[in-house]
C-alpha cells in the first residue's frame, strides 16, 4: 500500500470484520487498537489511558473514547489507529494530539481536504483525516509515535441501542484483555424512566438518579477488562420521542416505535418461476457462502416446485442456466454456484430484470412469467453506473457481509416492492420468510408540512423490532401519524404528538436526523452534493461531501485555505485576520499564470522552429567537450539528477545505429508511414506465479492456476495485470477484462487501481469503460492536471474513432468538445507541482483543433473550439512523439532516448544534436514526461524508462508504466503503438521498444 493510501483509506462507516457473519439479536464490537507492523505482523501499542463518555437519550446514544497509547520501544513508530463502529453509525468527531493537547478536526470539503492532506503527507507532515469511503471500515494513520513517548487519539460517534423484546441495549468494547493503567468512565442516560441495569462488565458500576438522569461513573488503575460493557434499559415503552433544540431556533425529533405486529394476511400463491442473479465479482470474496446457502435451502423448501433461472455477473453478466426444484432440493444450483469463483469487477448496470423470459429460453411446458427476482450481491459496483435499471416486478436484495452497500442494496430492492435482507444481523430461516410474502412495514408518514418537515425515512421500510423516524419541528406543538401495515393495506395507525417544550440540549437528536438525511441523499451523491457538504459542515459529520482534518498550526490553515475548528478560538482570530491580506495577495497571482505558460510555449515554438540540419558539426562539438572533460571523470561519475543540467551522455566515437535486440523476434511491428517502423518490446514479467501458469496452461489449467495463486498474490494489482495480458496475448479477451477489472475490486475509490485499469482499457480501445473511470480519477482527484489530461486523450480517443462517429456523430462531437476543455484547463489553472505540464496539455490541444479541420462535416458542425489566448495556438507537427506516465506519486522515472548517433536524450540532456527534445523532469510522480522530435534522422531510435527511485512504500510492489509512441503527430498519416508494463520496485531501465526509420 502506498504511503499516501495507507493514510488516507479512511472511512466513517460500520467496521465489523470477523463478526460480520454472526446472525444474533446482538452484537458484539471488535476493541479499539493501535497497531504496528514490524517484519510482516501486526502488534498492538500499548493502550496506557482510556476516558469514555456517554450520553443515551432515548434510543440513541453518544461515545466519546479518549485513548492514550505509548510507545515503549526505542524507535520512532507508525501506528494504524483501528475501530469498530456497529451498522449506522454517525461519526461526529475525531482528534489527534498536538502538543500535549487534543486537538479536533475541523469539517471541510471532501477533496479540499484530501488535497491539503495529502500535501502535508509528502511534506514529511501526518495530518490527520476521516473520510467517508464505501465500506465498513474506520481507520488512521498516527505518526510519528516517539520512543518511549505516547500519542492520544479521541473518536465521538452517535449510534442506535439495539431493541430487544422491550429492553435497550448499549454496548461499549471494552473485552481488551490486557491491563489499562488509567480507565475513567462516565455514562449518562438523559430523561429515562427506568434504572438502567448492568448487564456485564464493571462489578462496582452503578447508576444513581441526579436531575433528569441517570449518572454511573467508574475510575480505576491498573484497571483489566475481559468483557464488553452492556447496559440495559428496561421495559423500554412501545413509543420513545426525543425532542432536541437544533440551533436558536430549530428543533429535531426522532421517534423510536415498536409496533404491534398482527398474524399476517392469507399468503398469495407461491411463485412458479424466479430470476436468480449470483454476484461472482472479487469483492464477495469474503461473502459467507454457507449462510447463503442456507439462505437458498430455507427459501427454497417453502415450495413444492418452482424453476429458477440464474444470472451468474461479475464486469459481465453470463449466460442464463434454469434449474427446476422440486422439493427444495438444491443440490445442482448449490453445485453450480460453488463451481463460480469470485472474480472481475461488478457491473450492476449492465443487469436487466426482465418481467418475461427471454424467448430463447422459453419452454412451453414451463411458466413464462417471472413472480419475483432475487439480487445475492454486496452492492459493490464499480463499473458504469452504480445503480441498475428497476425491477418490474418485486426485487428482494441479499447480503451476508456487513461491509456491503446495505443503503444501496435497500434502495434497490424497495424501488421494486422487494426487501432487502442482511444475512450478516438476521438469521438465514428468518429472512428466507420474508420473500415473496406481504412482510410488515412502515408505510409513511401523515403530517402538516406547516409544522413538520424533512421526515425521514421517506421509503418503506420492512419493521421486525424498533423502528426510528426523524424530521423537525416547525412549531409550538404537532401531531404526526405513522402508517405500518402489509401490502395492500395500512393495519395501523400510530399518532404521536410532538410538544417544542420537551426539547432537550444533547444534540444527540438533531445529529441522528442529519445522518437519515445524509443516508438517503447519497444514493445520489452527485446531485446533492452541495446539500451534502451543507449538512456535513452544519452538524459536524463525515458524509459523502465532508471530511474531518487535523490541522496542527496557522501556516497549514492558511496555505490550505481551511477555518480553523471553533475549539480553537485564538488560531481562528488570526487566521481571519491573515485571509484578508492572502486574498489581495492571490489575485495578483492568477494575473501572472497566462503570461508564464506564454513565455513557455514561445519558447517551444522557437525549438519546433530552428534548423538542425548541422546537427553532425554539433555532435562533434559536443564529443570535443565531453573529450575535455574526461580527465576528471571519476570525480563527476555521478551526474546531478537535475533539468537543469546539459552535459550528454554519449559515447567519444560515433557507434552504428542500434539495431533490434535478439529477444525482440516476437514483437509487433506497425508501419506509419513508407519509411518508420514502431517496434514495441513484448512485455514479459518473468514472475514465478507467471511461469507457473504458463505450465499449467500446457495441462488446460492456466485459470485454476490464476485462482490458485491469488491466496499469494492476490493482494498485488501487477499480479492480476501480468495475467490479464497474457489471456489478452492469446485472443481470450472476456477473460482477460474479468482478471483486469478485479484490480478495480482492490481498494475502492482508489485512483491509483483506477488509471491502471483504465490505461489498460484504452489500449484495448475499451474507451466507454475507460471514460467511465477516467471520470472517477477526476472525481476523486481535481487537484492534479494528469486527471484532467487522462480523461481528455481518452474522450478525443474515441471522437475520434471513425466507427464511432458513423454511430454517434453527436456524442463524438461532444467528446472532442470536452476534451479541448479539458486540456486548456490543464494549460490555464494553477498547479502546485508538476511544473511545465501545460506545454505538454498544449501540444495536444492544438493537434486537436488541426486535427478538427478533416472531421466529417456531421461532427464539426457540433464542435466548440475553446476561446484560447492567440498567443497559444500554434500546431507542432512531429515526426516522432513518445510520452510515458505512470501510476504511482512520489516517483521518479525517466524517459531515456538513444537516438541514432548515439547520443542519449534524458533529464540532464534535453536536447541533444538533432534536434530531439526532452519535457522537464517530474520527480514527484505520474509524469508524463515526453521526448519529441520534429525531423527524423535515418536509424533506429531505443526508447528506454529508468527507475530512479521513489520517496513513498509501494502500492503495487512494482510501478505501471504506459508508454505511448507516436509517428507523424499531427499529421493525416498518425499512426501510434501503446504499450503498458510494470518496472520493478529496484531502480534499473527497462526497454519499452524501437522506432527505425530507414533511408530512403
Amino acid at each position: 500500500m502506498t504511503r499516501i493510501f495507507k493514510t488516507l483509506i479512511i472511512s466513517a462507516l460500520f467496521l465489523f470484520n470477523g463478526i460480520a457473519n454472526q446472525a444474533k439479536a446482538e452484537e458484539t464490537p471488535l476493541v479499539p487498537s493501535l497497531i504496528f507492523m514490524e517484519n510482516g505482523v501486526s502488534h498492538d501499542l500499548l493502550l496506557e489511558a482510556v476516558d469514555a463518555k456517554v450520553v443515551i437519550r432515548g434510543l440513541l446514544a453518544e461515545t466519546t473514547l479518549t485513548m492514550v497509547f505509548s510507545n515503549p520501544h526505542d524507535r520512532t513508530l507508525e501506528g494504524e489507529f483501528l475501530f469498530p463502529l456497529p451498522e449506522g453509525t454517525t461519526v461526529s468527531g475525531y482528534g489527534l494530539d498536538i502538543d500535549g493537547k487534543v486537538v479536533e478536526g475541523v469539517v471541510v470539503e471532501k477533496q479540499k481536504a484530501r488535497v491539503a492532506f495529502e500535501k502535508e503527507v509528502r511534506k514529511g507532515v501526518d495530518p490527520g483525516l476521516v473520510e467517508w469511503v464505501r465500506g465498513n471500515s474506520f481507520r488512521t494513520r498516527v505518526y510519528p509515535i516517539m520512543p518511549n513517548k505516547s500519542r492520544t487519539v479521541m473518536v465521538r460517534y452517535v449510534s442506535n441501542l439495539l431493541s430487544v423484546q422491550g429492553e435497550g441495549i448499549y454496548t461499549l468494547p471494552l473485552n481488551m484483555q490486557r491491563t489499562i493503567g488509567d480507565f475513567h468512565l462516565k455514562v449518562e442516560v438523559i430523561k429515562g424512566t427506568v434504572k438502567p441495569k448492568i448487564i456485564n462488565g464493571l462489578t462496582n458500576f452503578s447508576f444513581s438518579k441526579w436531575e433528569d438522569r441517570f449518572v454511573a461513573e467508574a475510575h480505576e488503575k491498573k484497571f483489566t477488562p475481559n468483557e464488553d460493557l452492556r447496559i440495559s434499559l428496561p421495559n423500554l415503552p412501545a413509543q420513545l420521542i426525543s425532542i432536541e433544540h437544533d440551533g436558536k431556533q430549530d428543533v429535531t425529533f426522532v421517534i423510536h416505535e415498536t409496533p404491534t405486529i398482527p398474524k399476517l394476511p392469507p399468503q398469495a400463491e407461491p411463485p412458479k418461476r424466479i430470476g436468480l442473479f449470483w454476484d461472482a465479482s472479487l469483492s464477495r470474496n469474503n461473502a459467507d457462502r454457507e449462510r447463503e446457502a442456507d439462505f437458498l435451502r430455507q427459501l427454497f423448501t417453502r415450495w413444492d416446485k418452482l424453476v429458477v433461472d440464474v444470472i451468474v455477473f461479475r464486469d459481465q453478466p453470463s449466460e442464463m442456466k434454469t434449474f427446476l426444484i422440486l422439493d427444495g432440493k438444491t443440490a445442482s444450483l448449490e453445485a453450480y454456484l460453488n463451481n463460480e469463483p469470485f472474480d472481475g469487477g461488478t457491473a450492476l448496470s449492465n443487469l436487466t430484470f426482465p418481467r418475461t423470459v427471454p424467448d430463447r429460453h422459453r419452454k412451453a411446458t414451463q411458466p413464462s412469467i417471472y413472480d419475483l427476482h432475487l439480487l445475492i450481491s454486496d452492492g459493490l459496483g464499480n463499473l458504469g453506473k452504480h445503480l441498475p435499471n428497476n425491477s418490474p416486478v418485486p426485487l428482494y436484495t441479499v447480503a451476508s457481509t456487513n461491509d456491503s452497500d446495505h443503503l444501496k442494496l435497500s434502495h434497490i430492492a424497495e424501488s421494486s416492492g422487494g426487501d432487502h435482507l442482511n444475512l450478516s444481523r438476521q438469521d438465514p430461516a428468518e429472512a428466507a420468510s420474508i420473500v415473496g410474502t406481504s412482510h410488515f412495514q412502515f408505510l409513511g408518514a401523515e403530517y402538516d408540512e406547516t409544522a413538520i418537515s424533512d421526515v425521514y425515512p421517506k421509503n418503506k421500510q420492512p419493521i421486525s423490532g424498533s423502528f426510528q423516524l426523524s424530521g423537525r419541528l416547525l412549531t409550538e406543538q404537532a401531531t404526526l401519524v405513522m402508517r405500518f401495515g402489509y401490502r395492500g393495506g395500512v393495519e395501523q395507525r400510530i399518532p404521536v404528538i410532538l410538544r417544542r417544550s420537551e426539547a432537550s440540549d444533547t444534540g444527540l437528536v438533531p445529529r441522528f436526523w442529519a445522518q437519515q438525511k445524509v443516508n438517503e441523499l447519497a444514493l445520489f451523491e452527485e446531485l446533492n452534493k452541495d446539500e451534502l457538504l451543507s449538512i456535513g459542515r452544519r452538524y459536524g459529520l463525515v458524509t459523502p461531501g465532508t471530511s474531518l482534518l487535523v490541522l496542527e498550526n496557522l501556516e497549514q490553515h492558511l496555505e490550505h485555505d481551511i477555518e480553523p475548528a471553533a475549539s480553537r478560538p485564538k488560531l481562528r482570530q488570526a487566521w481571519r485576520a491573515h485571509k484578508m491580506i492572502i486574498e489581495k495577495e492571490s489575485k495578483q497571482v492568477n494575473e501572472d499564470k497566462l503570461e508564464r505558460v506564454v513565455a513557455l510555449w514561445q519558447a517551444r515554438t522557437s525549438w519546433w522552429e530552428k534548423d538542425f540540419t548541422n546537427w553532425q558539426q554539433t555532435l562533434k562539438e559536443k564529443r570535443k567537450e565531453r573529450a575535455k572533460s574526461q580527465g576528471s571523470a571519476e570525480e563527476q561519475s555521478a551526474v546531478q539528477h537535475s533539468p537543469q543540467s546539459v552535459m550528454a551522455p554519449m559515447s567519444s566515437s560515433p557507434p552504428p545505429a542500434p539495431s533490434l535486440d535478439k529477444d525482440m523476434k516476437d514483437e509487433a511491428s506497425t508501419e506509419t508511414d513508407a519509411k518508420a517502423t514502431i517496434t514495441i518490446k513484448a512485455w514479459d514479467p518473468k514472475t514465478p506465479y507467471m511461469a507457473t501458469l504458463k505450465s499449467a496452461h500446457t495441462r488446460g489449467r492456466a485459470y485454476e492456476s490464476y485462482l490458485d495463486q491469488r491466496a499469494g498474490y492476490g493482494q498485488s494489482p501487477a499480479y492480476y495485470l501480468d495475467v490479464a495480458n497474457w489471456y489478452a496475448s492469446r485472443g481470450e479477451k472476456a477473460l482477460s477484462h474479468r482478471i483486469l477489472t478485479s484490480i478495480l475490486d482492490l481498494g475502492l475509490d482508489n485512483p491509483a487501481l483506477l488509471r491502471v485499469v483504465a490505461y489498460r482499457l484504452m489500449e484495448q480501445e475499451n474507451w466507454d469503460e475507460a471514460i467511465q473511470l477516467f471520470e472517477a480519477v477526476l472525481t476523486l482527484r481535481p487537484e492534479e492536471p494528469q486527471s484532467y489530461r487522462d480523461l481528455a486523450l481518452a474522450l478525443a480517443r474515441r471522437g475520434e474513432n471513425s466507427s464511432y462517429q458513423k454511430q454517434n456523430a453527436v456524442q463524438a462531437s461532444h467528446d472532442l468538445t470536452r476534451s479541448m476543455e479539458l486540456l486548456y484547463k490543464v494549460v490555464l489553472k494553477d498547479w502546485d507541482r508538476f511544473e511545465e505540464i501545460e506545454l505538454i496539455a498544449l501540444e495536444e490541444l492544438n493537434r486537436l483543433i488541426h486535427m478538427s479541420e478533416r472531421l466529417p462535416e456531421r461532427v464539426r458542425t457540433a464542435l466548440k473550439v475553446p476561446n484560447m489566448d492567440k498567443r497559444l495556438q500554434h500546431q507542432l507537427d512531429l515526426d516522432l512523439r513518445i510520452v510515458m506516465t505512470w501510476d504511482t506519486d512520489m516517483t521518479d522515472i525517466d524517459i531515456w532516448v538513444v537516438e541514432p548517433t548515439g547520443e542519449k536524450a534524458d533529464f540532464s540532456n534535453r536536447l541533444t544534436s538533432i534536434g530531439g527534445s526532452t519535457s522537464r523532469d517530474f520527480t514527484q510522480g505520474y509524469g508524463p514526461e515526453e521526448y519529441a522530435l520534429r525531423h527524423l534522422i535515418p536509424g533506429a531510435y531505443r526508447i528506454q524508462a529508468n527507475y530512479y527511485g521513489s520517496s513513498q512504500q509501494k502500492l503495487t510492489g512494482s510501478i505501471t508504466v504506459r508508454a505511448v509512441v507516436i509517428t507523424n503527430f499531427g499529421s493525416a498519416n498518425e499512426k501510434r503503438q501503446d504499450l503498458t508494463l510494470r518496472l520493478p520496485v529496484a531502480e534499473g531501465v527497462a526497454d519499452i521498444g524501437t522506432v527505425e526509420l530507414l533511408a530512403k
